[in-house]
């Protein structure tokens, strides 16, 4: 009698289901992953465009104005870091542009933040301090820029209603 090597039909047809099912779990937790690297990859991304700004105002001695567009509804959040050599806050056509972005439609602005615009004087100062706040769902990530130019992560728990500085 011939003896035949290989698998059964059962066989195979049991590692496919194991393997689908595994499959499915890992596209679960992806999902879940996806929306908070947003959220952490654009205040990081935020943070890095402000300290630019900072070095910019030092360098061309001049004002540089960091605007924050967007975020409500489908529009999404755009950030645009220009030198304002006339320091009115508007972008003109005489002023330079620095960093330009948007962000993932999925990211909105902390509604209870109104903070649109930050601007670095020639001595890499902001004019106030401030902060560009960001929610994902149920949570959130800023970045606070203090008196002296220096910039902090923040991080919400709560969709924004409390923030406290993001620890490592």
């Amino acid at each position: 009698m011939k003896q035949e090597s290989g698998f059964s039909m059962f066989e195979l047809v049991f590692v496919i289901l194991i393997l689908t099912a595994l499959v499915l779990i890992s596209l679960g937790g992806w999902a879940n992953f996806i929306p908070g690297y947003r959220l952490n990859a654009a205040a990081g991304e935020l943070q890095g465009a402000l300290q630019m700004a900072k070095l910019r105002a030092i360098k061309e001695n001049a004002i540089v104005t960091v605007n924050l567009t967007g975020g409500t509804g489908t529009t999404p959040i755009t950030y645009v870091a220009f030198a304002d050599f006339d320091g009115d806050g508007n972008e003109d056509a005489d002023d330079i542009v620095i960093l330009t972005d948007t962000f993932h439609v999925s990211l909105a602005r902390d509604p209870n933040d109104s903070s649109t615009q930050i601007q670095f004087n020639a001595r890499g100062f902001p004019v106030a301090a401030s902060s560009f706040l960001l929610v994902n769902n149920m949570e959130g990530r800023g970045v606070d820029v203090n008196v002296a130019g220096g910039t902090t992560l923040q991080e919400s728990s709560d969709g924004g209603a409390t923030w406290q500085d993001l620890t490592f």
